[in-house]
């Protein structure tokens, strides 16, 4: 089912609420307080009357050109959700009281009468879980959403403002991330507490004490143990400490040493060290990120004392004469259990001069000719915009196009798609037994936390890939259509597949909906995520777990665990009974 948003009212920054079919989420009056408000209305009848009809005809030219539809010409109504039901309201029905307790928190919500917002409704076989906030393309893509079988999306109105959804994001928010929260009607918060999705990198300290105050419903987009692969040493070493055990297996990251670590044995190898094609070195800070600090290795007595140096992949394949590298996106969305989604786009990112095995020092130096950030190569004079994600042109290419090149080109891209695939999962299992107990002591639900890694590797001439290295914040700037088209599309699919349910703001975290009990905190967990692999995964492709990898991977993992344990068996066929269905 393809689906594309109707045209509905933005959020409305008001205090008069029209009446309509709506379903809202609303208090039950007493009576002596729907008579009042009956009275007042009756006294504006005629002043709103008036207003609409003036409005309705300049209404319909503003509704082409923008998506908000300003308070007086509001005239249609949304479908009605019948089995959405009415919240009674526990907090004082005195709406000053209401008030009063939310302005110092949420000054946000000061003016906002109502929001409306999308839920998916599930299928039949769809197990027992609240319903979870929907997210449409921005229209600027030119995109509608396949809906899975069985699913469809319905609107909702909120009057009450302690439910009303808040996203909480880093100051100078990108587009890819600020776009979609705009057009699915999602209120920008400058706070923390009780907020629906956190967006944002902080120190070790407040990111754990913020993890530590999570509640049930939040979802925030870090774990606290990302930083054993987002940091080139703590990645080489997990690499390294795995190779020893799987030698065959761990295989895909160049020669590497840590300094000052293995200081000793490297200087040995450099000793009476000479520069060939085939014997170059990268020199990589350990802790930085956009290129900077990364260059050969020309002179051994300049070498920082504490840095990576990699073995220079000098093979890569090539395109028009250039070299370029891959930026993929993985999401996790558990540890325990351990969930993995690859992205099925991406970025080619391409050198802005040609490649040259020159052992010139000037060439070797020349950074636009070794190296593929596109934050280094932006600088060049010789870099070429590419704002069109579907051609082979300029600096930067989608990853959809490369794909085409290859088959154009009589090179197997499955074949290459399968090793970057397997490269992955080997990343994360690398950190998985180590993780899952740090995890666990924060006591979060299964589906709190989320990560969006951008990968980056490298294809050589043999069409063998290698891993660079794993980001942990990854660069959601767009700067190009190509850009914003790809990571536009990638967070609304975040968005989707986190699964959001809308909760109350106001300390007691009531939901919509009835809340489901389990008998356990895996059978809870099982249940989210056999709903989570159902949701709209928009172009995530779920790589671990499958029934055809479980048992090719588990040998990688010393003690998955019991949520872990209990999810396998179910992909395989085994403890259906522990999933509860509507």
């Amino acid at each position: 089912m393809n689906l594309r948003r109707q045209q509905l009212p933005k959020i409305l920054t008001t205090t008069s609420t029209p009446t309509s079919s709506r379903t809202t989420v609303s208090s039950i009056k007493s009576k002596s307080e729907i008579v009042a408000k009956q009275k007042t209305e009756n006294q504006n009848t005629s002043t709103q009357k008036n207003q609409t009809q003036t409005s309705q005809t300049s209404s319909q030219t503003q509704r082409k050109q923008s998506n908000i539809i300003k308070t007086e010409i509001i005239a249609k109504t949304l479908p009605t959700i019948s089995d959405l039901p009415i919240i009674i309201d526990n907090t004082p029905k005195n709406q000053l009281e209401q008030l009063a307790l939310l302005k110092p928190n949420r000054p946000e919500l000061k003016n906002q009468a109502r929001q409306i917002v999308h839920v998916l409704i599930g299928p039949k076989n769809y197990p027992k879980h609240p319903k979870t906030l929907f997210f449409y393309y921005d229209e600027k893509l030119n995109k509608n959403y396949k809906l899975p079988e069985g699913f469809k999306v319905q609107d909702i109105e909120i009057k009450e403002k302690k439910f009303m959804i808040m996203f909480k994001a880093y100051k100078n928010i990108p587009l890819c991330l600020s776009e979609p929260m705009k057009y699915n009607n999602i209120i920008r918060t400058t706070l923390y507490d009780n907020t629906n999705i956190i967006w944002s990198l902080l120190s070790k300290e407040k990111m754990e004490n913020l993890i530590r105050d999570i509640n049930k419903y939040q979802r925030y987009n870090h774990f606290p143990t990302t930083k054993q692969i987002s940091r080139k040493d703590n990645l080489y070493m997990n690499y390294e400490r795995m190779k020893k055990k799987f030698p065959k297996d761990y295989n895909y990251m160049p020669e590497t040493y840590i300094l000052p670590r293995d200081k000793e044995i490297f200087d040995k190898m450099i000793k009476d060290y000479k520069i060939t094609e085939k014997n170059m070195w990268l020199i990589k800070p350990v802790a930085s990120s956009l290129g900077n600090g990364i260059h050969l290795m020309t002179d051994v007595n300049t070498i920082p004392q504490k840095t990576l140096v990699s073995h220079y992949v000098s093979n890569p394949l090539l395109i028009q004469n250039k070299k370029f590298d891959l930026r993929l996106y993985l999401l996790i969305t558990g540890y325990s259990p351990l969930k993995m989604y690859l992205y099925d786009d991406g970025l080619v990112r391409f050198c802005s001069e040609e490649y040259s095995l020159s052992l010139d020092e000037e060439k070797l130096n020349n950074r636009f000719i070794h190296l593929t950030n596109y934050a280094v190569n932006k600088e060049n004079d010789k870099y070429q915009k590419n704002d069109d994600a579907s051609k082979e042109m300029g600096s930067k290419w989608s990853i959809k196009t490369l794909k085409k090149y290859f088959r154009e080109n009589k090179m197997d891209w499955n074949k290459v798609w399968d090793k970057i695939k397997d490269i992955i999962i080997k990343v994360i299992l690398s950190i998985t037994d180590d993780g899952i107990p740090v995890i666990k002591k924060f006591n979060v639900s299964s589906n709190n936390l989320f990560e969006i890694f951008g990968v980056d590797i490298l294809i050589d001439e043999n069409l063998t890939p290698w891993l660079m290295e794993v980001n942990l914040n990854p660069s959601l700037n767009c700067d190009s259509n190509l850009d914003l088209k790809i990571k536009c599309k990638l967070t609304t699919d975040i968005f989707n597949l986190i699964g959001c349910v809308p909760f109350t703001h106001d300390g007691k975290f009531e939901i919509m909906e009835k809340e489901y009990e389990y008998k356990n905190e895996v059978e809870e967990s099982l249940n989210e995520t056999i709903c989570e692999f159902m949701r709209p995964n928009g172009g995530f492709i779920r790589i671990f777990p499958k029934k055809n990898n479980i048992d090719v991977y588990r040998k990688f993992l010393e003690k998955p665990g019991e949520e872990n344990e209990a999810l396998w068996k179910y992909i395989k066929g085994e403890n259906r009974d522990k999933v509860y269905y509507n």
